[in-house]
């Protein structure tokens, strides 16, 4: 089976349907899937290469605005004839493709709903809606985002839920952990919410560790310096999968402020719980359901600082409750394998193709 995956960024980009989108498509290639992924080179020649025995297509990019432009994509994927085509939304441009070029079997994944910008959503909206309706399954990461999702109010037949997977077995606890540190890591943007917890941070009694780089990067450290915390937080930008391990082991709470419904898992909050990390996050869709309340961490309500404050001075007081949610955290990201993952889409690719 030839499968074509379309998302605009892929490796050496990173962030969480880049990094989901990788570990998939290697998986699907060692299980001897023919995986191509179409994707945007950062400038107006192609490139074709490999990539763990992933056929990745870099189509001439000539502009970007949120996503990039690159008009031969409808061109690769009628010259590529894929059995099936595995579209990652958010992807504005790989809609307006498909539009142009006809596929026989169609799976979308939709990672999250579109939020913004409000006049391009407008005029996207009906071809988002036309693709959803032509897709044969939409996969999506858990049933409460599913259910939520004003798009998909409609189309729930149509639905396959799939959570994300990751290698759980690089993310072990350690012994050794400091109980007065805070951690958050993920990209630096507008719906992570890391100005709440900047304005949280006054009120922790705790050091707080930022990892991750962003086009909020700026902002967030102005935002710092106004309110006096460069003693209390450190900026420690991006880091790589290993050095982000070995900090997430040596921290006593996990911080997920997400903001928005772009936020609809937070792979970087599974990654904390398979380190023993309890996990305070927002009570957004999706990231609720992943970390339960009471059980692997807390949950607060979007954009309440004040209540972030609480919930992790709550954890750091309390170490009996923090070595149980720590234990649950880790016992339920076991069940987020990357295997299991892969299994499952290649269920519903089965499915689509007998269908």
């Amino acid at each position: 089976m030839r499968v074509l995956h379309i998302y605009h960024d892929f490796q050496p980009v990173r962030g969480g349907i880049e990094d989901h989108l990788a570990d998939l498509t290697r998986a699907q290639a060692a299980h001897g899937l023919e995986t191509i992924v179409l994707c945007a080179n950062g400038g107006p020649r192609p490139r074709s290469e490999w990539w763990h025995g992933v056929h990745v297509l870099r189509a001439a990019s000539l502009a970007r605005y949120f996503t990039p432009f690159c008009p031969s994509w409808p061109l690769w994927i009628v010259r590529l004839k894929p059995d099936l085509v595995h579209l990652h939304l958010p992807c504005p441009l790989g809609e307006w493709s498909l539009a142009l070029a006809h596929v026989p079997r169609l799976i979308v994944s939709l990672h999250n709903d579109y939020v913004r910008p409000p006049l391009a959503l407008r005029l996207h909206r009906p071809v988002h809606r036309a693709m959803l309706k032509r897709a044969d399954a939409i996969i999506a990461s858990s049933d409460d985002y599913a259910r939520t999702s004003p798009v998909l109010r409609d189309l729930q037949g149509k639905v396959r839920v799939v959570p994300y997977g990751i290698r759980v077995e690089q993310y072990t606890p350690s012994v050794v952990r400091r109980r007065s540190s805070v951690l958050f890591a993920g990209r630096l943007c507008y719906y992570k919410g890391v100005e709440v917890l900047l304005d949280a941070a006054r009120h922790i009694r705790a050091h707080i560790s930022i990892i991750g780089d962003g086009p909020w990067r700026r902002r967030l450290r102005l935002q710092a310096e106004r309110n006096r915390l460069n003693d209390r937080v450190c900026f420690r930008g991006a880091l790589g999968e290993s050095d982000l391990i070995e900090t997430m082991r040596a921290s006593g709470v996990f911080a997920f402020p997400s903001t928005e419904r772009s936020e609809a898992f937070g792979i970087a909050q599974l990654k904390a719980m398979a380190c023993g990390l309890p996990v305070v996050s927002s009570d957004l869709p999706g990231v609720r359901w992943l970390n339960r309340h009471g059980e692997t961490g807390l949950t607060v309500r979007t954009r309440d600082a004040c209540a972030l404050a609480h919930a992790i001075n709550q954890l750091l007081d309390d170490d009996r409750l923090r070595a149980r949610m720590s234990a649950a955290a880790r016992e339920r990201a076991q069940q987020f394998t990357l295997e299991r993952m892969t299994c499952e889409t290649q269920c519903v690719y089965e499915m689509v193709m007998s269908g």
